[in-house]
């Protein structure tokens, strides 16, 4: 009996099971490539968001980075003294942050505490009093009075840019800001632009508002994210954790144009916040999904054939697929490793050339094996070939700053990079020009391919260094400045306290003097003693000339008279090594000039002259009257026709070369080492000058010395009472009424005791208080009021007022020893006061007096 349909239904099984199988085997292997082909496609996914957050945290780095050093150095200029008041020191240095750092800055702004414009660099007239008070970073710094960084707009010459502005105080008062505008495209320029990543790979910013403050997408910079990519969702759903300030790795998808038609693009993207001063921005770095795929074709082409061999096998013959499944494991390990070893190299690859540092690999012993793109720019050179042909020593000068030699010191760090396998230094490099700079070198040490090798990441640090050496000058320049302005502080505080000692002795002295006959042995010492105290009296006006703190008193003079009272202490300044010779006019024409102020010019032009000679030398001071036509005003700007006097100041030192005549009455501008001279002396004489209507020429060579002519107008009328009477004929005296008010008893005393020697009757008060009582009891009788300025309770000015009330028609004549500075504050120091310097002569007082109550009107109140 046949048995056929049994033997049909184990072959029709037999075909199942072998079609199942096969079936299986076939789903096997399809989910097999799915699962190698996404494992390795998520594996160059993370790979790329790795770059991709690498290149972000190197810009939120170098973005904080630059604004932490911006808010570092206005912050330090803001506690500056000059910038909180603002004086010609404030603006100069606003000047000088503005020259060493354009085009990167474009303006510099000091604002008041009310939200107006101050001054401004570069100045603008039309801005000065502008109300800035309601821009929204003007809100922020005067509600949080710390650093604010506004958004970024775009300026009326065109270009973008923002504004960065920090708080000016002064002890713990708010007093306005100090701000700069800073190129945005510059910023942009600097640490986004170099950010790609493939072909499609870039980075854009947001601001905490959404604004997209830089895309590479024509459009999108300066619109609103939301307004940019309304049409896609993912890139709304990444926008909104980016504006809480978050960091993370977002898919979203947005069309690339191609001709005229959108097409849809996957994108890889990271995003992380930039923390800057009061606000946040957001950076993304993205990349199509394409990149990725891309570099997987290969791998997937291969995978296939790999697959469609297994299938093919399986259908010939079960036995063969079974035993092909273990070739294909070994296989696919073995292409795995393949992927891994290509992607790691490509990895190393791309870090390698695309580092922004030069990177040079070398032999244990110094032969060089490779170098990267950078390697090449750094040194000027155009190949590989030809940087490996030459030797490290090539590369660095013979001699290092510390005076080591450049191949003992090289090779001292290459053994430590060897032994502890790191080492970090700087280091002077030489470029194939022969062009010196500093750079920083990170030396390691690792086996490749069985071989100790050295590898040098290189970096040039001369705008660093640059940078360091700038901050450092204008560092110890506001430090002399400071200097400067303690030591007239401290100046201003001895002249009152001496001046009062001296009034006390010269006061008493000349009483003592007047009841003496003079052929007395006593006047002779009583004579030394007042021109001991008028020589020292001299001494502290020049002492508070020098502190640029004296009152300033134009007066009628004879130029050779002043110029020989300060030729001695000229002696002094220069030293024995110097001889000065002085040449006098004849018949000089008389100037009007504060005779402290021809005591500055000489003593810095004297001082100038004695650092230029450094050793044994020659000065020559002369005078003569000068007439100034036309044609010599043609061809010299500064100066206008007609007589002057001139004084003219020689040396025969070192002298100055072209380019430092240009720059010699700018501010701090000087040649001389640091601590020794501030450049403000040249400065100074320049304003003294121009204050009083003149002009001033310069003539030097490089060693044949230098010729300083001081032009002052002169006057065509005769000497006036302004010149000193050196020996008065006879006293002013009068009967009146003084009622003399000094908190100092001894003055008072001797104040008392003098006028009533010129005849008048006097009145004393130590107190303002007891000053009001009196002229309450004595009423119209009191006819001049001979006041100190400054008083415990009350000052002078104000006990004046006071006392007019009391006694209509009151003449009020002040007194001090106190700095020009000090006086003006209590409101005494304007034109039309008569006032009288301590200490004072018994001649001084006597022309005071009389000249205060034969005035017919009432200015000097």
């Amino acid at each position: 009996m046949n048995n056929t349909p049994a033997t049909g239904r184990s072959e029709v099984m037999k075909y199942r099971y072998r079609f199942l199988i096969h079936s299986i085997w076939i789903v096997a292997c399809l989910a097999l490539f799915h699962f190698l082909y996404q494992d390795t496609k998520g594996l160059a996914i993370a790979e790329l968001n790795g770059r991709q957050m690498l290149h972000g945290k190197q810009a939120v780095k170098g973005i904080k980075g630059y604004f932490d050093h911006w808010i570092a150095s206005i912050s330090h200029i803001a506690e500056s003294e000059s910038i909180i008041r603002l004086d010609d020191r404030g603006k100069n240095l606003m000047e000088i942050l503005l020259g060493n750092h354009e085009p990167a800055v474009k303006g510099i702004t000091r604002s008041d505490r009310n939200g107006r414009i101050v001054h401004t660099i570069p100045f603008d007239p039309k801005l000065i009093g502008g109300d800035i008070s309601g821009q929204e970073h003007t809100k922020e710094l005067s509600r949080t009075r710390k650093p604010v960084l506004s958004s970024v707009f775009k300026t009326l010459q065109g270009y973008r840019a923002i504004a960065l502005t920090v708080p000016v105080f002064d002890g713990n008062e708010f007093e306005g800001g100090l701000g700069i505008l800073l190129d945005f495209e510059s910023i942009s320029k600097e640490f986004l632009q170099d950010i790609v990543i493939g072909n499609t790979g870039y980075a854009w910013v947001t601001d905490k508002d959404g604004v997209e403050l830089y895309c590479p997408v024509p459009g999108h910079t300066g619109n609103s994210v939301f307004e940019n990519c309304k049409d896609f969702p993912t890139i709304l759903s990444m926008a909104r954790e980016m504006l809480n300030g978050r960091e993370g790795n977002a898919v979203y998808f947005f069309n690339r144009i191609r001709g005229d038609e959108p097409n849809p693009v996957k994108k890889h993207a990271v995003y992380l916040p930039v923390r800057i001063a009061n606000t946040f921005w957001s950076i993304v770095v993205a990349t199509s999904e394409d990149e990725i795929l891309a570099s997987l074709v290969h791998f997937r082409n291969q995978l296939i054939g790999v697959i469609a061999v297994l299938l093919l096998g399986s259908l010939l013959f079960s036995y063969y697929a079974m035993r092909s499944w273990g070739i294909v494991k070994e296989e696919k390990k073995r292409r795995s490793a393949e992927v891994a070893l290509s992607s790691s190299e490509e990895k190393f690859k791309a870090a390698f050339e695309g580092s922004h540092d030069a990177i040079t690999i070398t032999t244990a012993d110094g032969r060089f094996l490779e170098c990267n793109r950078k390697a090449l720019e750094m040194f000027h050179l155009d190949s590989k070939e030809g940087f490996g042909a030459r030797k490290p020593a090539d590369f660095s000068p013979e001699y290092q700053p510390d005076g080591r030699r450049s191949e003992d010191a090289a090779d001292e760090y290459r053994r430590k990079a060897i032994e502890e396998r790191f080492s970090h230094f700087e280091w002077v490099h030489q470029r194939s020009t022969g062009e010196i700079f500093p750079s920083e070198i990170t030396l390691t040490s690792y086996l490749l391919r069985g071989e100790m090798v050295l590898q040098a990441t290189i970096r040039d640090i001369g705008d660093r260094k640059r940078t360091e050496e700038e901050r450092e000058k204008l560092q110890a320049q506001l430090i002399q400045a400071q200097k400067m302005e303690s030591v007239g502080r401290l100046a201003g505080g001895v002249a009152h306290d001496f001046n009062n000692m001296l009034g006390i002795i010269i006061g008493n002295a000349e009483m003592a003097a007047l009841q003496l006959d003079r052929s007395h042995p006593a006047c002779q010492c009583l004579e030394e003693i007042l021109t001991a105290g008028n020589r020292s009296a001299d001494t502290v006006r020049q002492l508070l000339a020098f502190a640029r703190k004296q009152i300033i008193s134009p007066k009628v003079l004879d130029l050779n008279d002043t110029v020989s009272q300060m030729l001695k202490m000229l002696r002094r300044l220069i030293g024995e090594d110097i001889d000065l010779a002085w040449l006098p006019g004849y018949a000089l024409r008389p100037v009007k000039i504060d005779p402290s102020q021809v005591d500055q010019i000489l003593a810095n032009l004297a001082v100038n002259a004695r650092d230029a000679i450094a050793g044994v030398g020659k000065l020559t001071i002369e005078t003569s009257n000068v007439t100034i036509d036309e044609p010599y005003c043609a061809n010299h700007k500064e100066c206008l026709p007609g007589d002057y006097v001139l004084l003219a100041v020689s040396d025969n030192g070192s002298g100055m070369a072209g380019e430092v005549l240009e720059h010699l009455y700018e501010p701090f501008f000087t040649t001389k080492a640091v601590g020794k001279g501030t450049g403000l002396g040249l400065s100074t004489i320049y304003g003294i000058v121009k204050q009083n209507g003149g002009f001033i020429n310069v003539y030097s060579e490089l060693g044949h010395g230098t010729t300083f002519k001081v032009y002052l107008p002169s006057l065509k009328t005769e000497f006036s009472g302004d010149m000193p009477e050196k020996v008065p004929q006879r006293l002013p005296r009068g009967t009146e009424t003084v009622l003399m008010v000094e908190d100092e008893e001894a003055i008072l005393r001797v104040g008392k005791a003098l006028l009533e020697e010129l005849g008048y009757k006097v009145l004393t008060s130590s107190t303002p208080e007891d000053a009001v009582r009196t002229a309450k009891e004595k009423g119209e009788n009191i006819h001049l009021l001979l006041t100190d300025i400054v008083m415990p309770g009350m000052n002078g000015r104000d006990l004046a007022d006071r006392l007019k009330v009391i006694c209509p028609g009151l003449k009020c004549l002040f007194m001090s020893g106190y700095t020009a500075d000090v006086i003006a504050h209590h409101g005494v120091l304007h034109e039309g006061v008569i006032f009288l310097q301590k200490p004072f002569s018994m001649v001084d007082l006597a022309r005071r007096v009389r000249e205060t109550l034969d005035r017919e009107d009432d200015e000097n109140l």
